[in-house]
């Protein structure tokens, strides 16, 4: 089954919006046609053709994202001879991992 959308180029890259991820399906928003030059964000990039999305939501959540500060890892690699205690972890981001989320340091 072949998936419902529009084939698009950006910037020399090929991508697909879903019929979902343009504004059209939600809103009285014209349908897309060839040619149309619209604001999309990447949300996939390893599906192939890669999956983008023109709905507004999706844009300001990337917009968003942009603005924060980069990830900060809470458990040090496998191997690093350091351990992390899972109650330290678990206050860092706010709630209680699932049972049986920690993992034994690999040295």
């Amino acid at each position: 089954m072949a998936p419902v959308g529009s084939a698009v180029h950006a910037d020399g890259y090929e991508g697909f919006i879903d019929q979902t991820k343009h504004p059209s399906w939600w809103s009285d928003a014209p349908r897309a046609a060839v040619g149309d030059r619209i604001h999309a964000v990447v949300l996939d990039a390893t599906r192939t053709p890669p999956r983008f999305s023109a709905l507004p939501s999706d844009i300001r959540m990337a917009r968003s994202l942009r603005r924060t500060e980069p990830l900060v890892p809470l458990r040090p690699p496998p191997g690093s001879g350091r351990t992390v205690k899972q109650s330290a972890a678990e206050e860092a981001v706010g709630t209680a991992l699932p049972t049986g989320y920690e993992r034994p340091d690999q040295s």
